[in-house]
C-alpha cells in the first residue's frame, strides 16, 4: 500500500517559478498536488517509494526554467487607481463552471462573448480581411508538419473512433464505466486543434496567392493545460479564439500586427479595461525547448495583453505572434512576387477577455462602459420585439 509524501523545492533566484509550476504535472502521473508557498514549492507524490527521485528530476528540469528576459518590455499599459475589482463568486449567477477546464456563460456573458467577437472582428475587417470558417479536426500529419507538436506536445488532445467491430462496439459502454476504453479504439487519425490559425496554412498548402493576404475567424481551440493547473482563472481546456492570419511580405505582415496591436490598445481604453501589451513568450513544457523562450523575446516574435482580474494579478487575452518562414516552408505557402513569403497571427480569447471583462466592470450592466451598455440595452430591446413577433 503507497502512501502519500511531501517534498519541498525551493526555486534560484532567476527561475521562472510560474511557467515552472504549470509544468510540474506533467512530470509524473505520481504527482497529485503543487503548492506554491512564501518559502518554496510543495509538491505532494502519491508513492514515498517514488518521492526523492520524483524531487532530484524536478530539481534538474527547474534549471532550464529561468526567467527570459527580467525587465519585461511594455507596448501598451492602462491603470485606473480607483478600479474595484469582483470576485470569480459573484459571478456565478453568469458564469458557469464545468470541470476540466471548461466554462459556459449565461446571457450576461453570452452578450458580451458576441460583443467582443464583433469588436475584434472589426479590427479584421478594417485591413481587409476576409472571413472564413473551419472544422475543428486537425489531421495529424498536418499537425506534425506544423512543427507545433514537437514543441508544446503537452496540449495534444487526440481524436479516436471505436473499432469497426461489433463486439468492440457492443462493449464501448461497459468500457467507458471500466475505464477500458483504449483496449477498443483505433490509432488516433485527428487532433482537436490546439492553435487557431493551422487550417489556414492547410487551405493554402502548395499554393501561390496573388498578393498580401489577411483572415479571420472564430475558432474552437483546444488544449491540455494538464490536470492541476485548471484550478487557475482562465486557465481552460476548451474555449473560443478570434484569429487573424496574415501572409505576405515582412513589411506587410510587421505593419499588420503593428496596426492591430494598435487597434487593441484603443478598445482596452475604449472599454475602459486594466492591463498592458508587453512582449511575451510561448509555454514550453519539455525543458529542452526552453531556449525558444528567450529566442522569443530577443526576436520580439511575440507579444501578449494581459488583463488584470484582481489588482496584483492578469491573465492573458491576446497575442501577437511572427512566424517568419515556421509555416510557409512546410506547407509551400508563396506569394507572387515575394522573395520571402512569411506570416502571423494575432489570437484574441474570447472567453479570457469576458471573465476579465466581468471581474473588472461587475454584472451591473448600468456600470459598464458606455458603449457596451447602450449596445447591451439595444440587443435587449431587439429581443423583446423579436419574441413579440413570434
Amino acid at each position: 500500500m503507497t502512501s502519500m509524501y511531501r517534498v519541498k523545492i525551493i526555486p534560484e533566484m532567476d527561475t521562472d517559478v510560474d511557467e515552472f509550476i504549470k509544468s510540474i504535472c506533467f512530470v509524473s502521473p505520481d504527482i497529485q498536488n503543487v503548492v506554491r508557498t512564501e518559502e518554496g514549492i510543495e509538491i505532494e507524490i502519491s508513492d514515498a517509494g517514488k518521492a526523492m527521485e520524483i524531487r532530484a528530476m524536478l530539481v534538474g528540469i527547474m534549471k532550464k526554467y529561468t526567467i527570459p528576459n527580467k525587465n519585461r518590455e511594455t507596448y501598451y499599459e492602462n491603470y485606473l487607481n480607483d478600479r474595484r475589482f469582483y470576485d470569480i463568486s459573484t459571478l456565478e449567477n453568469d458564469v458557469i463552471f464545468f470541470d476540466n477546464g471548461q466554462i459556459g456563460f449565461g446571457e450576461k456573458g453570452k452578450f458580451l462573448f458576441d460583443f467582443l467577437d464583433s469588436e475584434f472582428s472589426e479590427i479584421a475587417y478594417e485591413l481587409g480581411a476576409v472571413e472564413k470558417l473551419y472544422p475543428v479536426l486537425l489531421p495529424l500529419d498536418d499537425y506534425s508538419m506544423t512543427g507545433y507538436v514537437r514543441k508544446t506536445p503537452q496540449y495534444a488532445i487526440f481524436c479516436s473512433t471505436v473499432n469497426e467491430s461489433l463486439k468492440d462496439l457492443e462493449q464501448t459502454d461497459v468500457a467507458i464505466h471500466d475505464k477500458k476504453v483504449k483496449e477498443i479504439i483505433k490509432e488516433p487519425r485527428f487532433a482537436l486543434s490546439p492553435s487557431a490559425c493551422f487550417h489556414t496554412y492547410i487551405e493554402y498548402k502548395d499554393k501561390t496567392l496573388k498578393d498580401n493576404t489577411i483572415v479571420t475567424f472564430r475558432q474552437n481551440v483546444f488544449r491540455n493545460e494538464g490536470r492541476l493547473n485548471y484550478n487557475e482563472i482562465g486557465r481552460l481546456c476548451d474555449y473560443h479564439v478570434r484569429e487573424i492570419v496574415m501572409i505576405g511580405s515582412n513589411e506587410f505582415i510587421l505593419e499588420s500586427r503593428n496596426k492591430i496591436m494598435q487597434k487593441s490598445k484603443e478598445l482596452m481604453s475604449k472599454l475602459q479595461l486594466i492591463g498592458d501589451i508587453s512582449i511575451a513568450s510561448d509555454s514550453f513544457v519539455v525543458p529542452k525547448m526552453q531556449m525558444y523562450r528567450k529566442i522569443q523575446h530577443i526576436d520580439k516574435s511575440k507579444y501578449e495583453m494581459h488583463l488584470n482580474i484582481s489588482p496584483d494579478k492578469s491573465i492573458s487575452t491576446a497575442s501577437y505572434n511572427l512566424h517568419g518562414k515556421a509555416f510557409t516552408d512546410p506547407f509551400n505557402i508563396s506569394v507572387e512576387n515575394c522573395e520571402d513569403t512569411v506570416t502571423a497571427c494575432v489570437g484574441f480569447g474570447l472567453q479570457r477577455w469576458v471573465l476579465a471583462f466581468l471581474l473588472q466592470h461587475g454584472l451591473n450592466e448600468e456600470s459598464w462602459p458606455e458603449k457596451v451598455k447602450s449596445e447591451y440595452f439595444t440587443n435587449k430591446k431587439n429581443y423583446r420585439i423579436k419574441k413579440r413577433k413570434l
